[in-house]
């Protein structure tokens, strides 16, 4: 029963937030090899590259690189149905939005420090200075000294996971892949 609630708590968290929009394509989708075009059909010059400015350098907002841009996700009318069991509710999804969690999901691990409680923000701090990603990392606190860590790149994620063993305050910081 926590688990459903955690479960519960981390999709409405999820759910809501993506940043950009996104849009379905349809099932026949168009050649995806077609010339870039505007809105009155006139082929636009891709030939230049388009140029990063410094902050995104900064922040990690490489167009190019490996780290993806957060999408706003909308559900449809279909995509999720929300019934009551024994005054319990239940939500369940379509596959195309387990799929999409599970892409979303694709460089994420659970974390837990064993043998000691830590603040928040100090395992955010020791996880950074430990790790070094060269992207952001996101950390979710999940109840019961459990974290989930996202990664924005997958070359941070793997060194992470296949790295180690990773020490905080002499105690082992156990890393596991997330798995549905």
């Amino acid at each position: 029963m926590v688990i459903n609630m955690q479960w519960r708590r981390f999709l409405m968290v999820w759910l809501w937030s993506f940043t950009t929009k996104v849009r379905r394509r349809p099932t026949d989708p168009s050649d995806l090899d077609d010339l870039i075009v505007d809105e009155n059909g006139m082929q636009v010059d891709n030939s230049k590259e388009q140029k990063m400015s410094w902050k995104d350098k900064l922040v990690g907002n490489a167009s190019h690189g490996k780290s993806q841009i957060r999408e706003e996700f909308r559900l449809l009318e279909g995509d999720a149905k929300v019934k009551t069991v024994d005054r319990i509710p239940s939500l369940t999804f379509s596959k195309w939005v387990h799929k999409h969690i599970e892409r979303d999901m694709a460089r994420t691990m659970i974390i837990k420090l064993m043998g000691r409680r830590i603040a928040f923000h100090m395992l955010l701090r020791k996880i950074q200075s430990l790790w070094q990603p060269k992207n952001l990392i996101q950390l979710m606190d999940l109840e019961k000294d459990y974290y989930l860590v996202k990664f924005q790149d997958d070359e941070d994620y793997a060194t992470t996971l296949m790295g180690g063993p990773w020490i905080i305050f002499k105690q082992y910081l156990e890393v596991q892949p997330w798995s549905s």
